[in-house]
């Protein structure tokens, strides 16, 4: 009977570990595998060789001020991915060496536009959480 509930605690442990998040997967992906497989890295802890990010601004919608300001990742491939930077102080901006990335892929589905002219649109995109 003793040896029954060894194996049910080990199950246990073995199926919380499966679950684990916390550590980003073993081999780099790219953007583009995520890109085609999103479900499969979705709030995933990955890692990512890549340049860094790029940033461009365009203008708001009508009769608003300032600047939309659009973050793309560039990975080793030179293919492109919506990010965000939650590094800070300019660590992951794009550089000229392949640097290596630790990223969680997160996927927002909603509305986007301008009043008037919004749209439902699913955007995967990488939230940057490390630099190396």
């Amino acid at each position: 009977m003793r040896g029954i509930w060894w194996m049910v605690l080990i199950g246990l442990l073995l199926w919380s570990l499966a679950g684990c998040t916390g550590t980003p997967a073993a081999s780099p992906v790219t953007a583009k595998q995520i890109l085609a497989s999103a479900a499969r890295y979705q709030d995933q802890l990955i890692t990512l060789r890549g340049y860094g990010l790029i940033t461009a601004t365009l203008p708001l919608c009508k009769g608003y001020i300032g600047l939309d300001t659009r973050t793309q990742f560039v990975d080793a491939e030179n293919n492109l991915i919506t990010a965000v930077d939650q590094v800070g102080s300019g660590k992951a901006i794009k550089g000229d060496a392949l640097r290596t990335f630790h990223a969680y892929v997160r996927v927002f589905d909603g509305e986007l536009g301008c009043p008037g002219q919004t749209r439902r649109e699913r955007i995967v995109y990488l939230e940057i959480v490390g630099v190396e």
